[in-house]
């Protein structure tokens, strides 16, 4: 079970990140605009 756990913890700090970088990357967008 903890493999699970850190795997899903991985899994959620993961999609965070490209959150982040998704919404940096929009930032950057509408500043170049």
């Amino acid at each position: 079970m903890e493999k699970d756990n850190e795997s899903e913890r991985r899994e959620i700090n993961y999609s965070r990140f490209r959150i982040e970088r998704a919404r940096q990357g929009i930032s950057i967008k509408n500043l170049l605009k």
